[in-house]
């Protein structure tokens, strides 16, 4: 396999970037040192360490640790998901660990998502081919993209106060005007399991002023990003309906996936949820329950793109549209992108394009997106067609983004 690098003439190294998840873009940022790694390359003496905040314990810190042992691959391992079962099968003590309490499922499948993303990129440029007709050949001629509020900015996205409805409003116009059809919004505030009219209302009148800035002619969408509980969701969803949202995001935590449903069933308005979900089974229950009709496994969570796939191919069995979630980096945006377009029930791919001023100067991409509407087109490069200015890359170092805290109106913690 070193000589099968070798001939590919593939230079393996270790990016940090930061957006997102630390711990995320720890992995999917260095994926490709990960791969490294499995391929046997001396992984003892390049140990991947990465200290970082943890993501589900923001304020605590902890160190992140890769290292695989006798696990060298063969050629005959070439097929992606061959490759991630001999890692499991040749390297019984696969370490993959943060120093803190957290979902152990979520972490292995960080490891997997960032090897498998890495090793389709290595297949790609291989082969000459760019991904998409890996998997069969482009199913479309574009992939329409929305932003975020702010365009990434954290600030805008997260805490701008739910009761400014103007700021939403202004923010929705800025999104516009930057070329984009769709964006989206958090503009559910944190409730207590149960509420009266007070924060519904607010929420009304955000989405209200948002709608009326921009008209019927963009598509809104609103994240609750799974604060509210299945019977505050339920209000939420249906005091805005009336606003044509294009889809109505994590009312409630996707494991209530009964309360899913019942949202889903009360109102006309598209539910979209499955960022959470780790591993292709878990998103299953949601569609055998009709409880979501847009799922959003996240790329670098659930096993990458060969899980990712898979889960297509469920999505697909049900007519579910499919939009992944990717608030992250330009290689997991690649990866997403790339995936659209040999995937049918792709909708459209979340992107932030504002969240650090040199997003742009630490990559180059083989895919173009025009700036009025937004819209990809195709990549015409191997892989994933994403290469790397390193030089750049070390120019910026890892910076903590703002942590994110919410405490409810009787001062318990809330999710953000």
């Amino acid at each position: 396999m070193e000589s099968f690098l070798r001939t590919a003439g593939i230079k393996l190294t270790y990016v940090p970037f930061g957006g997102g998840a630390p711990a995320t873009n720890a992995l999917l940022g260095g994926h490709v040192m990960a791969v490294l790694a499995t391929l046997g390359l001396d992984a003892s003496r390049m140990p991947i360490t990465r200290d970082a905040p943890a993501w589900f314990h923001p304020g605590r810190s902890g160190t992140l640790r890769l290292g695989l042992v006798d696990n060298t691959i063969t050629d005959k391992d070439l097929a992606i998901p061959r490759v991630i079962a001999s890692i499991a099968r040749k390297a019984p003590d696969v370490v993959i660990r943060i120093a803190i309490d957290t979902p152990e499922a979520l972490i292995a499948e960080l490891g997997n998502g960032g090897i498998d993303i890495a090793l389709w990129d290595i297949l790609g440029k291989v082969t000459g081919q760019p991904c998409s007709k890996l998997w069969g050949g482009p199913v479309r001629n574009e992939v329409r993209t929305y932003c975020h509020l702010g365009g990434g900015r954290m600030e805008d996205f997260y805490e701008t106060p739910v009761d400014n409805a103007k700021r939403f409003a202004d923010l929705a116009r800025e999104a516009v005007a930057n070329g984009y059809t769709a964006f989206k919004s958090m503009a559910v505030p944190p409730t207590l399991p149960l509420e009266g009219l007070k924060p519904v209302r607010t929420a009304e009148r955000c989405v209200a002023a948002m709608r009326e800035a921009v008209g019927e002619g963009i598509d809104i969408m609103v994240d609750c990003h799974a604060r509210p509980s299945p019977a505050m969701g339920l209000q939420f969803a249906k005091a805005l309906e009336p606003y044509g949202l294009y889809w109505f995001e994590e009312p409630c935590w996707p494991e209530s996936v009964d309360g899913l449903a019942e949202v889903q069933r009360s109102v006309v308005t598209a539910i979209a949820t499955g960022e959470r979900l780790v591993g292709q089974h878990a998103y299953r229950p949601l569609l055998e329950q009709q409880a979501c009709s847009v799922l959003q496994p996240d790329i670098t969570h659930c096993g990458g793109l060969t899980s990712a796939r898979r889960i297509a191919a469920l999505a697909e069995a049900y007519r579910v549209s499919l939009a992944p979630h990717n608030p992250q980096g330009p290689v997991s945006t690649a990866a997403s992108i790339e995936f659209g377009f040999a995937t049918p029930s792709y909708i459209i791919c979340e992107t932030v394009h504002e969240d650090v001023p040199w997003r742009a100067e630490v990559v180059s991409e083989g895919f173009t997106v025009e700036k009025k509407g937004r819209i990809v087109r195709p990549n015409t490069r191997p892989g994933l067609g994403i290469e790397i200015n390193e030089a750049e890359v070390r120019r910026h170092p890892f910076q903590q983004e703002i942590l994110q805290r919410v405490f409810l109106s009787d001062g318990s913690v809330g999710d953000w």
